[in-house]
């Protein structure tokens, strides 16, 4: 399915210092090879929260209670319930167990990686998750999932296209009436990491996406608790 962006034209980095257009990135995010790239890169990857985090495991308590405290401050309005969770790309559990758990009743989780998924059965993760779906973002719909009073999203978009990241929110809007996107952000434009194929888009990228999938942002914040010396990190509650 087409959907129509208003940002190709920005300008924006890549790790090797190249100013490009979005377009251009768009046709690399597009390419039949990028989400193999990606996972052969991730697969190496050890299943630890160090790893996780690309070797900055000094910001996972401070990020994850920036989380609670999010959801926390949702509570108080009643917007939905706090019974089921979706934690889409959930790695090994460190955001099913270390933040969604401390507010759902059932946490579910959703993993393309075997070891990752094994990983999170035997780990501080093992008696928090209620299910777990081994699939990829791109294959989620063959799923029978069933609805959610909320599903979360975090640092998963940056390794797929604009048109898949559409896709993810509308299969999740079928889902769930509440989506939470918590992902780092460019200032300027984008970013986009050659050799890991990550990519970090600009404010006005998000909000065109979050558009195109029939979104409207409910609430976003930036964490105070995030260190200042990395990319900015914001939380959107989606509706």
């Amino acid at each position: 399915m087409n959907y129509s962006f208003n940002t190709a034209e920005l300008i924006g980095l890549t790790s090797e210092n190249q100013q490009l257009p979005y377009s251009d990135i768009l046709k690399v995010l597009d390419a039949p090879t990028f989400s193999k790239h990606v996972a052969e890169f991730y697969s190496t990857n050890q299943p630890t929260i160090d790893s996780m985090l690309g070797g900055l495991s000094y910001v996972h308590i401070p990020e994850t209670r920036s989380s609670v405290q999010f959801l926390k401050d949702l509570k108080s309005q009643k917007l939905f319930k706090y019974k089921t969770v979706l934690d889409i790309g959930g790695g090994i559990g460190r955001v099913s167990s270390h933040v969604l758990k401390q507010m759902f009743d059932n946490v579910d989780m959703l993993e393309q990686s075997e070891l990752f998924i094994n990983e999170s059965k035997v780990n501080f993760a093992k008696n928090h998750i209620r299910n777990r779906f081994c699939c990829s973002i791109q294959n989620m719909n063959t799923l029978d999932l069933g609805k959610y009073d909320l599903i979360w999203i975090q640092w998963v978009v940056g390794h797929i296209s604009d048109l898949e990241f559409v896709e993810l929110l509308k299969n999740c809007k079928q889902k769930s009436e509440y989506i939470v996107v918590k992902d780092n952000y460019s200032k300027q434009g984008f970013w986009f990491d050659e050799k890991d194929g990550n990519i970090l888009r600009g404010l006005e990228i998000f909000e065109d996406i979050f558009k195109a999938a029939g979104l409207n942002i409910v609430k976003q914040i930036d964490p105070e608790t995030w260190p200042k010396d990395l990319m900015p990190i914001r939380i959107w509650l989606l509706k």
